[in-house]
């Protein structure tokens, strides 16, 4: 059975909410608040077993369609591809094991410090208001135990990743950082989630296959609640996160970490057309054009009004899957970017695996 802690401190119209999710803070009225948590900003109203709740986020961008082929040449294919990893459960390295619980740890571990400076302020606010100028008092005593607790939070929730390669190694890493900044710096990045295959291509711009994708940043950033002294690739994936590590590729997942080494990925990379139905990258390649709704002979059909004419984009797709269920397929705007970090990728899977040098602080 799965168990969950929460509990709430009123300070007149501020509530805060502690939870395993983390720390969240509303303020209203008996029957009326607005908060915001881990899971985002919200509107709650209600009393009496009739309430009304309704999120304040943006909601996420839709998935953009498209088509990366003529209609004619998929005819054989599944109706439909899912690219999606599994869970990380399965995605464990044993030269990985030690870095992995302890990112696990430190992950997991809950933080204090946002709640002591809430609780601080808040005190300190509240004699202010009640008693005056005793607040400085409260304030000198105060702040001391807000720095001791942040830095508690910090000694005992964070992992140093200290890097020592070797010369082959640190060249071969080198490599993929500089083909990973060439395919960051592409003006449209997307991660596809399914293509499924159309017979009705009149209405789909001539596709005969519709591709699910949404735009991503490729960024460089360590992992969470670790400092790193070098550079780590970050590739956004969903629900996870991929980091190209010297070692592995290391997948998070929320507080879950998993790793798996170079020599157990598959990477592939192709060129694709895709149409595209909203504004062009900057830095696409042209290739052909096409209209939202089609004839036979590949014409405007004109029983449609404001009928309009699409361009047909070449991209770079790169797939990259593993035993262990890892299946994600990204595309970017340059083709030879593309083609430049696959490449890049296919260097760390040919060159022996790296032997962890990474310092863990005792906890």
């Amino acid at each position: 059975m799965g168990w969950y802690l929460r509990k709430a401190i009123s300070l007149g119209p501020l509530r805060l909410n502690l939870s395993r999710s983390g720390v969240g803070a509303s303020v209203g009225v008996r029957g009326a608040r607005v908060g915001v948590g881990p899971r985002g900003s919200y509107f709650h109203v209600g009393r009496g077993g009739l309430y009304y709740r309704r999120s304040l986020d943006r909601p996420a961008d839709p998935p953009q369609l498209g088509n990366d082929v003529p209609h004619e040449t998929r005819a054989d294919e599944p109706s439909i591809e899912v690219f999606e990893s599994r869970g990380i459960g399965a995605m464990v390295n044993s030269n990985a094991q030690e870095l992995l619980d302890e990112l696990t740890r430190v992950n997991s571990r809950f933080e204090w410090f946002p709640i002591a400076l809430v609780l601080a302020i808040a005190t300190v606010g509240y004699v202010a208001w009640r008693f005056g100028p005793a607040w400085l008092l409260l304030a000198v005593v105060g702040v001391p135990v807000v720095a001791w607790v942040r830095h508690e939070d910090i000694t005992r929730g964070t992992v140093v990743l200290d890097f020592d390669l070797d010369p082959i190694a640190k060249v071969n890493f080198e490599g993929l950082r500089a083909t990973f900044a060439e395919f960051a710096a592409c003006s449209g990045h997307w991660r596809h989630v399914t293509r499924q295959a159309t017979q009705d291509w009149k209405h789909n711009a001539g596709a005969g296959a519709v591709i699910s994708r949404f735009p991503l940043v490729a960024t460089v950033a360590s992992p969470p609640r670790t400092v790193a002294n070098l550079d780590i690739p970050r590739l956004p994936a969903g629900r996870q996160s991929l980091y190209f590590m010297p070692n592995w590729l290391l997948i998070m997942e929320g507080g879950r970490v998993g790793a798996i080494a170079w020599g157990d990925l598959s990477v592939s990379v192709e060129e694709i057309r895709f149409i595209e139905q909203g504004t062009p990258p900057s830095d696409g390649s042209v290739v052909d054009t096409t209209w939202l709704f089609v004839n036979k002979g590949g014409g405007p059909d004109r029983r449609f009004k404001n009928n309009r004419q699409l361009p047909v984009m070449l991209y770079g797709a790169i797939h990259l899957t593993s035993a262990s269920g890892l299946n994600e397929y990204v595309s970017c705007s340059r083709v030879q970017a593309a083609h430049r970090l696959a490449s890049g990728i296919d260097q760390m899977r040919r060159a022996p695996e790296v032997a962890p040098q990474t310092e863990v602080p005792a906890t």
